[in-house]
């Protein structure tokens, strides 16, 4: 049952690449290492994307504050623009009750 020139050259593949072991590497080793491997990238992979969730929903909370922002500043000028004819016509009522004096 001979495959090759030498029977004890182990090979083996990993993502369609086939990679051949040393003696001194076992396949189930370089197996662990691999898949482990793979298990943090799927982590990092995980987290990176639960990160993007997080700014996403916190850009949409900082669009919704701009928003607020805008309107209150809106109405602060509304109700400065108020205050000032309250004013005028304050103003206005004293003066005409001076003539009428």
């Amino acid at each position: 049952e001979k495959r090759g020139t030498m029977p004890d050259t182990k090979t083996m593949t990993v993502a369609g690449k086939t990679f051949t072991l040393n003696n001194l590497v076992q396949a189930n080793t370089l197996e662990t290492q691999l898949g482990n491997m793979f298990h943090i990238l799927q982590m990092q992979s995980r987290e990176m994307e639960s990160q993007r969730n997080e700014l996403d929903t916190v850009k949409k909370r900082m669009s919704e504050i701009d928003d607020l922002n805008r309107k209150i500043t809106a109405m602060q000028t509304t109700i400065d623009g108020t205050i000032q004819r309250i004013t005028v016509l304050e103003k206005q009522q004293d003066d005409d009750r001076a003539v009428v004096a």
